[in-house]
């Protein structure tokens, strides 16, 4: 397992492109290379890859909004209409089969 372990290492130093190699060397902790920074020496020494100015609207942030193709409009449309004509009805039923049930019969004696 040791030897497995080692040779993997060995492999992944090997891999590592020489771009990366002329920014810094990481073990357990990364020291950066003149002209680079930052926990894996990625940024560029001077520059600040984080935009610290506050957005204002969500199309700052790349939002710009959904919309629905037609289809879905007018499935949505039919699903609200259908479900509204069913609410009704069964609405309707309950009220009947209610009415129906405080009529008394009166039994007369004959």
């Amino acid at each position: 397992m040791e030897v497995v372990v080692a040779n993997l290492v060995q492999l992944e130093r090997q891999l590592i492109p020489v771009e990366e190699k002329k920014r810094g060397a990481c073990k357990k902790r990364c020291e950066c290379n003149e002209g680079w920074t930052g926990p894996h020496c990625l940024v560029p020494d001077g520059s600040d890859p984080i935009d610290w100015e506050k957005s204002s609207t969500l199309s700052d942030l790349g939002f710009q909004g959904f919309v629905a193709p037609p289809f879905m409009i007018w499935a949505f449309g039919g699903m609200t209409l259908f479900l509204l004509i069913l609410i009704c009805y069964h609405t309707d039923q309950m009220n009947r089969k209610k009415k129906k049930n405080q009529y008394t019969q009166i039994h007369g004696n004959a």
